[in-house]
C-alpha cells in the first residue's frame, strides 16, 4: 500500500482512539493493512465492552416502523 493509506488509516485509527494523529507517530512506516486490522480490533473490543448497551438501544429501535 502507498504512503497515503498509511497515513489515511492512522488517521482513521487517531479518531477511533480520540488521538492526534501525531500521537500515534511511532506507527509511521506500519503498513496499511496492518493498521486497519488494528482500527478493527479496536472497533471490535469497543463494541464487545458496550455490547448491553448496544442490545438495548436495538431493542428499542426494533417496534419503530420504517415508514
Amino acid at each position: 500500500m502507498s504512503r497515503l493509506a498509511s497515513e489515511a488509516e492512522l488517521v482513521k485509527l487517531g479518531r477511533a482512539l480520540g488521538a492526534e494523529p501525531e500521537a500515534l507517530a511511532f506507527l509511521d512506516g506500519v503498513a496499511a493493512a496492518e493498521l486497519r486490522s488494528l482500527r478493527a480490533a479496536v472497533h471490535a473490543l469497543a463494541f464487545d465492552q458496550d455490547r448491553t448497551l448496544f442490545e438495548r438501544l436495538a431493542a428499542l429501535v426494533e417496534p419503530l416502523p420504517t415508514r
